[in-house]
């Protein structure tokens, strides 16, 4: 299984705060409920290197109708409908969910 993470940790708490996602910061698990609490940590020096995104969180990665995304279909963006179903294409990444910036982790590769 693919392992996905983030370095900004603004961004995670984005993602925590907005879809649910559940990540792992050392010791520190950021969610919903804790990203205030991850926020102030951060304000009081608390450094981390690499946020990684819990296995409970990965089927959030995958492409919804009616996301924005960018894959190998055309080169650009492209808001994905029901006649894109199965989705065949090459995801590269989701930008948008649900009228909000979506962002997208990077991946380590095996």
């Amino acid at each position: 299984m693919a392992r996905y993470f983030y370095k900004d940790p603004i961004a995670a708490a984005w993602m925590a705060k907005h879809f649910r996602m559940k990540l792992l910061a050392g010791k520190f698990t950021l969610q919903a409920e804790s990203v205030d609490t991850f926020l102030r940590l951060l304000a009081e020096g608390m450094e981390i290197d690499t946020i990684v995104v819990q296995k409970e969180s990965i089927p959030l990665l995958d492409p919804k109708v009616g996301d924005m995304v960018e894959d190998d279909g055309r080169g650009k963006l492209r808001i994905l409908t029901e006649q894109h179903f199965p989705y065949t294409a090459n995801l590269k990444q989701i930008v948008q969910r649900n009228g909000r910036a979506f962002i997208f982790p990077s991946q380590l590769k095996d």
